[in-house]
């Protein structure tokens, strides 16, 4: 076998395949890694009101983004099942999602920090408010899949 030359000094073909091999294993180890965090990035939640600590704090606001989700889930199933147009999909989300914003406008408004998160919440007012918000989309998808 070839001996390579490294730093002026004669050394055995051994040492190449045993960098070889550690290269491999620190890309090995280096993927696993990544998809390690990137696994625990997926799973991690990805609204607070599906955050246990969140629910026990801010039940209110909780009960409001979890109802905004799953309104959007439903808005988005019924355009996949063709109940509803892109154009009127894209009006219902957009409301939909202008009652999450507000939801987290009335927490930072109530929390002294300013923040959304911490001592943040709404009141049984504005929670009040935004389920009619929710009532009136939820009247509008209603109306929208009867009109096809």
């Amino acid at each position: 076998m070839k001996n390579y030359i490294k730093n002026q000094k004669e050394i055995g073909p051994h040492h190449f395949t045993a960098r070889l091999v550690s290269l491999t294993l620190r890309g090995l180890l280096s993927t696993t890694l990544i998809l390690t965090c990137s696994q625990g990035l997926l799973a991690a939640p990805k609204h607070p009101e599906n955050d246990p600590t969140f629910q026990k704090n801010h039940p209110r606001q909780t009960q409001v983004l979890k109802r905004v989700d799953k309104e959007r889930q439903k808005i988005n199933k019924d355009y996949q099942e063709g109940k509803i147009t892109k154009q009127q999909r894209d009006q219902l989300l957009s409301e939909n999602h202008s009652i999450r914003k507000e939801d987290y406008s009335a927490a930072r408004a109530n929390n002294p920090d300013g923040t959304v998160r911490g001592k943040s919440y709404i009141t049984r007012d504005q929670q009040k408010v935004m389920n009619k918000q929710e009532n009136q989309i939820n009247r509008e998808l209603k109306q929208d899949i009867n009109k096809l």
